[in-house]
């Protein structure tokens, strides 16, 4: 710590402390740190990567009645892409953990999903919220980790929205989306 008592990252140039926050990347772990420095919450509205997970964001919201996660993490999504903008660069969405295993999947009748807790990460308006910001041209990485017994039996809808409003991806970073949406 500084011998005057302030903030220790007050002496700390902004960019590296965007880059540190964007090393973070998972979104609760950067609010964590906007909490606990200026410094740090001035940073982080330049940061380049964040990760939202459903199941933490649920678990935030808490156990008692705090409504479906699919929501939250949308709503959660359009706040980053809204609030980062242009800063933002990379962008991951992960919905695959914290729900069980996929063979403990609640079926409601044989052969049919119950949809209740879907999160339609990859719906149409699901991306539309976070890739029609300015965020969307300044992207080069978008990663969906959708919970496959729920997203493999509908038509994934986010390639051409992506394609559209994201033309800033890398070649690679698009060919594994293309992967991940054919492979469904």
């Amino acid at each position: 710590m500084s011998g005057d008592g302030g903030d220790p990252f007050d002496s700390l140039p902004a960019a590296i402390a965007a880059d540190v926050l964007g090393r973070v990347a998972d979104a609760a772990d950067i609010g964590a740190c906007r909490l606990t420095s200026r410094a740090l919450l001035a940073a982080s509205y330049t940061c380049s990567r964040v990760r939202l997970r459903a199941a933490a964001l649920a678990r935030r919201r808490g156990g008692g009645g705090g409504g479906p996660p699919g929501p939250a993490i949308r709503a959660a999504a359009w706040n980053v892409a809204s609030l980062l903008g242009p800063h933002l660069r990379s962008l991951e969405l992960d919905a695959s953990e914290g729900w069980g295993h996929p063979d403990d999947a609640t079926w409601v009748e044989e052969g049919e999903f119950d949809e209740g807790h879907d999160l339609h990460l990859t719906a149409r308006e699901a991306v539309m919220a976070w890739a029609d910001t300015a965020a969307g041209p300044a992207l080069r990485e978008v990663d969906i980790a959708d919970y496959w017994p729920q997203s493999c039996w509908r038509k994934a809808e986010a390639l051409p929205v992506i394609s559209h409003f994201c033309n800033s991806l890398s070649i690679s970073a698009f060919f594994t989306v293309c992967f991940m949406f054919l492979a469904m």
